[in-house]
């Protein structure tokens, strides 16, 4: 399959399957002043990053891929949120943190990904795998913290890509899915 039709498909799976949950901004209040978030962000190419990602991914070929495809969105978490940030910073789109927490009393977690201030506050969050879990039913895209911070409320850790402790090396699995959605983006 050529990698536009690839790019193409895995789109439409991601926006006609999954629904993304894109939300309304509105305004939000900072230090008293409303202030828009789109003012802060370039939302729509955020939207539009995150559907190349995860286009791209799906346009792996098959068997060269690092991350579970059959399973999407289970157990894709971190590849998906390792990727995101990569090709968002790639563009320019800000420095996005990677969030990891876990359910109390669980060893098992669920990572996404967050614009914060620098005070630590979520104003956006993306969480393209949310639906792996059964109290959600599509993905997350949109202002605030993902709904998963309610469910996963002991957080392992919040980091930059590249300070993430599993990140691992060039030829490990989460740099090299990097890797490879940079290649497929950059043949576009």
């Amino acid at each position: 399959m050529g990698s536009r039709l690839a790019l193409q498909m895995g789109a439409e799976w991601l926006l006609g399957t999954s629904h993304v949950a894109l939300r309304d901004y509105g305004q939000m209040e900072r230090d008293g002043e409303d202030q828009s978030l789109a003012g802060l962000l370039d939302v729509d190419a955020v939207r539009a990053t995150i559907d190349d990602v995860v286009a791209a991914m799906f346009a792996i070929p098959e068997g060269e891929q690092r991350f579970p495809r059959g399973w999407w969105p289970s157990a894709c978490c971190e590849p998906a949120a390792t990727a995101i940030a990569g090709v968002l910073s790639d563009r320019g789109l800000g420095e996005w943190m990677l969030v990891s927490g876990k359910r109390p009393g669980e060893s098992n977690g669920h990572m996404w990904v967050e614009l914060r201030e620098a005070s630590g506050v979520a104003i956006y969050a993306i969480d393209v795998t949310l639906d792996q879990m059964s109290e959600f039913d599509s993905p997350f895209v949109g202002e605030g913290p993902s709904p998963a911070a309610q469910v996963f409320t002991e957080q392992r850790g919040v980091w930059r890509l590249y300070e993430w402790p599993y990140i691992g090396d060039e030829g490990g699995p989460f740099l090299e899915n990097l890797r490879q959605v940079r290649e497929i983006l950059r043949d576009k």
